[in-house]
């Protein structure tokens, strides 16, 4: 908003959000104003020399804040931080009955085939939705510090803050997050899971597995390791239609293509 210029609005009551939820509407007018005088204070240290390492990514911000308002966001909805809250929200599945309807009948078929010939599977996730992916992936690349926080792209209905006050307390709140997701590699985004064509599965079991592939052939698999990474299994597994995982680092995933 150009120096001097102002901007006649009525200040509205701020509706209230969704049950469940901890952020409220903020008055419009309170917020620009506020952006608004930490927009002339950074110019004055900018103009100093003494602007903080992340003025840039400030500025933009608060420019952001300012430009909602004049387009007529008079509420403008907190975002929520980062952190071990966010676990919970956009739940995935551990049901096969939510894969997609031409891969859940070689899952089906295959669980089914390994749990006859005694292996013990523990079924992890199947479908995820779109939104949980983005937050696994992103919080797992903040805490490996393979991404600076104020440089993770936003997804429409996830309306969560990365940036802390310090960049330790950013990658604090995104190590939290990784250890609520348990997640043990770096989560793919986009992933399959979220169209329904992928599985993590735990698989094990003792001595001898005889198992049988899906043409009704008895295959016996006397090789290690006896886990889903076992090269044996993963043979019979593409019978059904279930491909284990072609890239490193996933041992419990299984697609509809190895991906």
């Amino acid at each position: 908003m150009p120096k001097g210029q102002k901007k006649t609005v009525s200040r509205q009551a701020a509706p209230k959000l969704e049950s469940g939820s901890n952020e409220a509407r903020l008055d419009g007018l309170s917020i620009v104003t506020q952006a608004l005088q930490a927009l002339e204070v950074l110019s004055r240290l900018e103009l100093a020399g003494g602007a903080p390492a992340n003025s840039v990514a400030l500025r933009r911000k608060l420019e952001d804040v300012c430009n909602a308002f004049v387009n007529g966001r008079i509420g403008i909805l907190a975002k929520t931080p980062s952190g071990a809250n966010w676990v919970s929200q956009f739940p995935g599945s551990t049901s096969t009955s939510d894969l997609d309807a031409t891969f859940r009948p070689g899952v089906d078929s295959f669980i089914s085939a390994m749990r006859s010939a005694r292996a013990t599977v523990s079924i992890g996730t199947t479908l995820r939705p779109v939104e949980r992916a983005y937050l696994m992936h992103y919080s797992w690349r903040i805490a490996k510090k393979d991404i600076a926080p104020v440089n993770v792209p936003a997804l429409a209905g996830v309306d969560i803050e990365w940036v802390h006050d310090t960049l330790e307390a950013s990658r604090q709140a995104a190590q939290d997050m990784v250890d609520g997701y348990q997640i043990v590699a770096k989560p793919a985004y986009p992933t399959k899971h979220s169209d329904g064509t992928a599985i993590d599965m735990t698989i094990s079991w003792s001595g001898t597995l005889t198992i049988v592939d899906k043409s009704g052939t008895s295959v016996s698999i006397t090789t290690t390791p006896r886990t889903g990474m076992n090269t044996d299994l993963a043979v019979v597994g593409a019978t059904y239609g279930v491909i284990k995982a072609t890239f490193s680092g996933d041992p419990p995933h299984w697609s509809d293509d190895g991906t």
